[in-house]
């Protein structure tokens, strides 16, 4: 059966949480989700959206099902949130402006633009509360598994180019909004300067 042989190659080569749960939510009822709500928030903490992960969880606590599963998944969040040098870059102001920024150009939608900074408060509130809750404590970002790794995401056209564009709010009283578009500019002709060596 090709779905069979699909799925197995999806388990063997992608996420190991497919192997572990895949037989487990078939045999659910269609009322019960929580299997497929546990792997949809192990997939979301892959993608790098911890906002997503927690927002599973929250339903996961609520159906009040398989606590070994819920801490199992919390630990996975709490992991990540310290120890995931990648996923914490990938969650701040500069990098998200950034990205918000650059698919303007290739989404043409400015509607991501308007609700963007509404949408990132309540995603970083929620996380707070998470990481209050639990009582965690962030290590620096130099005792991330992937420390070296990560660093990169720093050179990254996005990052950069939120980078900018924070800097240039923060001065805004010197004008630094009139020469925003030139350094946007400049930044993106030398990205693709480097980018074709």
């Amino acid at each position: 059966n090709r779905y069979d042989c699909f799925l197995k190659t999806l388990c063997d080569n992608s996420l190991n949480v497919f192997c572990d749960y895949y037989k487990k939510y078939l045999n659910q009822s269609k009322n019960n989700f929580f299997y497929i709500k546990f792997v949809a928030a192990y997939i979301s903490i892959y993608k790098g959206d911890v906002y997503c992960a927690l927002q599973y969880l929250d339903e996961l606590i609520s159906m009040k099902h398989n606590n070994t599963l819920l801490l199992k998944l919390i630990d996975k969040i709490k992991y990540n949130l310290c120890y995931n040098g990648e996923l914490r870059l990938k969650g701040t102001l500069q990098y998200k402006l950034g990205q918000v920024f650059l698919n303007i150009f290739t989404k043409s939608n400015i509607i991501d633009v308007l609700f963007f900074l509404s949408r990132y408060k309540k995603e970083k509130k929620k996380i707070e509360l998470f990481i209050q809750n639990f009582n965690i404590n962030i290590p620096s970002f130099e005792q991330c598994y992937d420390y070296s790794n990560a660093k990169r995401i720093e050179h990254y056209l996005s990052y950069n180019i939120g980078k900018i564009m924070i800097q240039a709010h923060q001065s805004w009283y010197k004008g630094a909004y009139f020469i925003l578009p030139y350094k946007i500019y400049m930044l993106y002709k030398n990205f693709k300067y480097k980018k074709g060596k």
